[in-house]
């Protein structure tokens, strides 16, 4: 159901939706928690959580309950947004050290952590130490300064292409390095070599 739950809710905003800038689809921190309340059972129980919180918001959103978030303090946000951060960091560790374990909770995933680093694999976290530097500095292109205000037109168009290539460039590196360690992935397995934990 990954890929389905993938396009379908933006295809269904990108008719219906009046927000360009809203995150849809499996986030890291909505996938999470449905795990929390779903572990152990059927797939199921995930569909029919999903479908009810659907259900949930979209009587919220005819009954115009958007002024309730304003009652929510601050703090409040900002704790729950910390404690994402952390708890989806932590989640992500072992992935990007090539470990295998099971863990439920943010102590019971450090706690597996600390006990099995030693099986850290090289290959793995050379591929994710690179995938972030990437990522890092692709994401600071974007926010070169370039002046497009030459002496000639022809300077300045130059100048303009240059910006808006750099802009794009910190845009899509997320899909630049999906790209990279897909095809980084696809020859090392045709010469029949396994360096690379399979997360999926």
């Amino acid at each position: 159901y990954g890929l389905y739950s993938s396009f379908m809710g933006p295809f269904v905003y990108a008719i219906m939706g009046t927000s360009p800038q809203v995150n849809l689809g499996p986030s890291a921190l909505l996938s999470l928690l449905t795990f929390t309340y779903t572990n152990g059972t059927n797939s199921d129980f995930a569909i029919l959580l999903c479908f009810m919180a659907g259900v949930v918001q979209l009587i919220a959103g005819i009954a115009q309950l958007g002024f309730l978030v304003e009652f929510i303090s601050l703090p409040v946000v900002s704790g729950f947004t910390s404690a994402a951060a952390l708890t989806i960091a932590s989640s992500q560790v072992k992935g990007l050290l090539g470990l295998r374990y099971n863990a439920d909770t943010f102590v019971t995933t450090w706690k597996s952590f600390f006990q099995h680093v030693g099986e850290t694999r090289l290959s793995d976290s050379m591929l994710s130490l690179g995938c972030i530097i990437v990522l890092t500095v692709m994401k600071a292109l974007k926010d070169i300064k370039i002046k497009d205000k030459a002496a000639d037109e022809k300077g300045c168009r130059k100048a303009k292409v240059l910006k808006k290539l750099l802009w794009f460039g910190g845009v899509s590196r997320n899909a630049v390095v999906v790209c990279l360690a897909s095809l980084i992935a696809y020859f090392v397995y045709e010469d029949k070599s396994n360096p690379f934990l399979l997360t999926g």
